[in-house]
């Protein structure tokens, strides 16, 4: 034990592992949350807010279970605007399309509602946006596993 006392040593804060009474002291967005590997991407996508407003953005990268997406200020306050009566601690949902490379396509059509993880600012004009997979249309998620398996580069 250091200085944190009873909160393990800088070490393990270093290596983002849990210490003292089971607390973790390294912020959420450090933590690998997704179940599957994740794979660069440079890929244009639109976003769908709940309100029925629409965005364009970069989809940066992607697993088979969540993405993460690079978005104006103007495409967050679009998913989230000040005056939303969206329940506290509850996941902001939004649909997301974009098209991928696949072994029989050249641009095959992907949706998917997605549920925000996080977002936070990436530069003065620009957010970054992690999302959790809820549901694929159209069989998407074989188009992106296709994707994956045939284009992916992982991290």
């Amino acid at each position: 034990m250091d200085k944190f006392k009873g909160r393990g040593s800088s070490k393990s804060l270093r290596e983002g592992r849990l210490g003292g009474a089971g607390l973790s002291q390294v912020p959420v967005a450090a933590i690998e949350q997704r179940l599957e590997p994740r794979y660069h991407a440079d890929l244009n996508a639109s976003l769908h807010s709940e309100q029925g407003l629409k965005s364009r953005c970069l989809l940066t990268n992607i697993s088979l279970s969540g993405l993460q997406l690079q978005l104006s200020a103007a495409a967050v306050q679009q998913l989230m605007p000040v005056d939303c009566t969206h329940p506290l601690h509850q996941p902001v949902h939004f649909k997301i399309e974009f098209q991928v490379p696949t072994s029989q396509c050249l641009d095959s059509p992907v949706s998917i509602d997605c549920g925000m993880i996080y977002c936070r600012r990436h530069n003065t004009s620009e957010f970054i946006l992690g999302a959790k997979f809820i549901h694929f249309y159209h069989s998407g998620d074989l188009v992106l596993k296709d994707y994956i398996e045939t284009n992916g580069v992982a991290f």
